[in-house]
């Protein structure tokens, strides 16, 4: 046992020393995790994008239909329901398009049976690419124009180069062979004041990891934050706006906008940072329609003040009492969970500042208590 425990670490060492990043060109890399089909997660030295450490030819093989709808799938790939996970998964980033970019060309990369496309309303010229030949055939019959069938083929680029108003990638760039390339690819697509937003898994500081290094076993690449700053800065060469959600009881993800125009990336940085940090009655109702989409639906964070405006998302049919009472009951928990914990926040203060009084107290006692002793041995004396 301990010389193959030897062998297997000598043998891990040798394929490190022989790796090179796909990112940043750089050859020191560490185990970053083991997932649980016994692949090692190997984190670049300089750049911190995490890499899977053998790309098998099955993650290819693998996006036909069945990985997007089978019910006996296993968690560890795809979905066993795209259709009920697009309705929260995607449906924050249509939201978020119709704000920045409320009218023009998008293609949607990764755009399964179209879902994304159909969310953002009539005002645009949709396109989308698609593994699936499937799926792909699905958005077709919707009107949708496939463009191709994987975003790293550059003949892409002979057609499409600065052609679209915006792009979306919803959880795509983890699964292709290069990370690096398909951003690029991605890039060269948009038009000059063009929006790409993105989102993929991320490696957390800040939450567990567990659901990445345990499932959705068909992701290549798990980028970290500060390897997204560090790809976007000094490989790309380009602004990067957005941040870290975690969904609760779940895992972390990373949402990103980027655009080669400076002004436009200024106002979508302002636009942004105003729907995840204002208070939801600051919001206009368009702003507020992305922020419980992201929030709520996406991130599922209840929140009392994003569900007193729920109405305006989904609004209950008139004939259906049951669901404004359904409504009210969730808003009147959230609400009462809300002052609960904010009761407990209080008690705690209160708790930790008579703590620091008792023991200032009580260091106070043991000094005059001290001074006294001393005082008394020299009267002695």
């Amino acid at each position: 046992d301990v010389i193959e425990t030897k062998w297997a670490r000598a043998t891990m060492n040798s394929q490190l020393s022989e790796r090179i990043c796909s990112i940043c060109k750089a050859k020191t890399f560490s185990v970053l995790a083991k997932r649980s089909d016994n692949l090692n997660i190997l984190l670049c030295e300089s750049c911190k994008i995490g890499v899977v450490e053998e790309i098998l030819s099955k993650y290819y093989d693998s996006y036909n239909i069945e990985y997007y709808t089978s019910e006996q799938k296993t968690p560890s790939e795809g979905y066993t329901d795209y259709n009920l996970m697009a309705e929260h998964g995607v449906s924050w980033a249509a939201a978020l398009i119709n704000s920045l970019k409320p009218k023009g060309s998008i293609l949607d990369i990764g755009c399964a049976s179209g879902e994304l496309l159909q969310s953002v309303g009539e005002n645009y010229e949709k396109f989308g690419i698609e593994a699936s030949t499937e799926l792909a055939n699905i958005a077709k019959s919707k009107g949708i124009n496939i463009i191709g069938y994987d975003i790293l083929n550059q003949s892409l680029l002979n057609n499409h180069t600065e052609k679209f108003d915006a792009i979306t990638a919803i959880a795509v760039y983890e699964h292709v062979k290069n990370f690096k390339l398909a951003l690029e690819t991605s890039l060269k697509m948009l038009k000059d004041d063009g929006v790409l937003l993105f989102e993929v898994p991320i490696i957390s500081e800040n939450f567990s990891n567990e659901v990445w290094f345990n499932t959705s076993l068909e992701h290549i690449y798990y980028p970290t934050v500060e390897g997204l700053q560090n790809l976007f800065r000094n490989e790309l060469r380009i602004a990067l706006v957005g941040g870290e959600l975690i969904i609760r009881d779940y895992a972390a993800v990373f949402i990103g906008i980027a655009s080669r125009d400076q002004a436009t990336l200024e106002n979508i940085k302002a636009t942004y940072e105003r729907i995840v940090h204002a208070k939801p009655r600051d919001l206009s109702e368009e702003q507020r329609r992305v922020q419980i989409l992201l929030k709520v639906i996406h991130g599922a964070e209840t929140n009392g003040e994003l569900l007193e405006y729920i109405h305006e998302i989904f609004p209950p049919p008139k004939d259906i009492k049951f669901l404004s009472r359904c409504i009210d009951l969730w808003k009147a928990d959230v609400w009462r969970l809300q002052d609960a914990q904010e009761h407990i926040k209080q008690l705690e203060e209160a708790k930790n500042f008579h703590y620091n009084q008792a023991e200032n107290y009580r260091r106070n006692w043991e000094s005059l208590r001290s001074h006294n002793d001393q005082s008394i041995k020299q009267n002695e004396q």
